[in-house]
């Protein structure tokens, strides 16, 4: 009979308590609550600024002493949670997809504007839409809570 790769010395596996530490990690990092689904998903949505590399390099910083690859990183991430970045596509309205382009492309004429007098323009229409989109935002939530 064939014996290979049924011995026990796995010198590359992780202990048990690095594992454990990977997955408290991977479980620290705050979720995005629904915006307006109504049902409670399984998969959890972290901040689209966020990613994968990003996590691993917060991981290495702080525990500095375990040897992990990001490969493994990855595949318990993948494996043990269901986890993606951004907001999920079904879960906008579409007051926040024209807000989101409008933001930015000021930002964008922001960055590009040479006189302290477009900056100060741009900066009062950010403002303003960041106003109108907290409004929205609000709005939305009390609706939610009316149909609860």
């Amino acid at each position: 009979m064939d014996q290979r790769g049924k011995h026990q010395k796995r010198p590359e596996k992780l202990s048990n308590d690095t594992l454990e530490k990977i997955k408290n990690h991977i479980a620290t990092f705050k979720e995005r609550g629904n915006h307006y689904s109504m049902k409670d998903s399984q998969k959890l949505y972290l901040p689209e600024e966020l990613n994968v590399t990003k996590m691993f390099q917060t991981f290495k910083d702080l525990h500095p002493t375990c040897v992990v690859l990001y490969e493994s990183y990855r595949a318990i991430l993948n494996t043990n949670f269901n986890i993606s970045f951004g907001y999920p596509r079904t879960d906008t309205c579409s007051a926040c997809d024209e807000h989101l382009p409008k933001t930015k492309c000021l930002e964008n004429q922001q960055v590009k504007s040479e006189t302290d007098e477009s900056k100060q323009v741009t900066s009062d229409e950010m403002k303003k839409l960041s106003i109108l989109q907290k409004i929205h935002l609000a709005k939305a939530f009390y609706m939610n809570k009316k149909k609860i």
